[in-house]
């Protein structure tokens, strides 16, 4: 009783360009701590175009998105896959849910190119499995610990791009990691003309029309992505649209 809610306000697609444009920036510019850019911009862009919450976002597994990387890559319509790994709301046992993204969205973000860079600084370490997501002790990375990084870099957006997020914004409290990528991705999606049947086919994460009756749980994940590709097209069309 009493509680002031406030939603999340949304992401902007400028936001969201104005971001990646600062990441490439300080990426090309030779930062020392590449792990750091190479997992915020992952971080970003999966919860952009997959339209995830803060809880779904880090069930987002190394071996599982290490698996179909080189694959998917190579397809005739290249693109990059997120699997994502536990339970979800409304659905029993624990299983993979893969997701499909484009190379390159029409606003020009580039999910296969970070995804890459993050899966490559692993590859380096020799570390193959656990949360796509970690700190640089291999524990998953925390809520507060991203909020951190989020926040100080809307604040750069702010410095640089007031026409985008104007001064007087308190980012701190309009702005969460929890909700305003999914929100912004989804308005965006509206605005973008993208079929509701589409929308909310990415936001149920899965559809397992041809299953009927089979469990998600009953398939291999390379079972999964052969499914996956069927309906590729299809699937890409929510991502290509951010």
């Amino acid at each position: 009783m009493g509680d002031n809610v406030r939603p999340d306000r949304a992401i902007s697609v400028g936001i969201m360009q104005e971001t990646f444009r600062q990441l490439e920036f300080e990426w090309n510019e030779g930062v020392n701590d590449k792990y750091e850019l190479a997992l915020e911009g992952a971080y970003y862009i999966i919860t952009y175009c997959c339209a995830l919450r803060r809880e779904e976002i880090g069930k987002a597994d190394l071996g599982g998105i290490s698996k179909h990387f080189e694959e998917s890559g190579v397809h005739a319509t290249p693109h990059v896959v997120i699997a994502l790994l536990g339970r979800f709301k409304g659905e029993t046992g624990t299983a993979y849910h893969l997701m499909p993204l484009v190379l390159r969205t029409r606003s020009g973000l580039e999910p296969r190119k970070w995804i890459g860079r993050l899966l490559g600084i692993y590859r380096k370490r020799g570390i193959s499995h656990g949360p796509f997501f970690r700190n640089e002790k291999g524990a998953a990375l925390q809520v507060s610990e991203m909020s951190e990084i989020f926040y100080r870099r809307l604040s750069f957006v702010q410095y640089f791009r007031p026409d985008l997020l104007p001064r007087d914004v308190d980012i701190d409290d309009v702005y969460g990691i929890s909700r305003s990528f999914r929100r912004g991705s989804t308005s965006r999606a509206t605005d973008r003309g993208v079929p509701p049947e589409i929308i909310d086919a990415n936001n149920c994460w899965r559809k397992v029309e041809r299953a009927k009756s089979m469990k998600t749980t009953s398939l291999s994940m390379q079972e999964q992505y052969t499914d996956v590709t069927l309906t590729l097209n299809q699937l890409l069309r929510y991502s290509a649209e951010m």
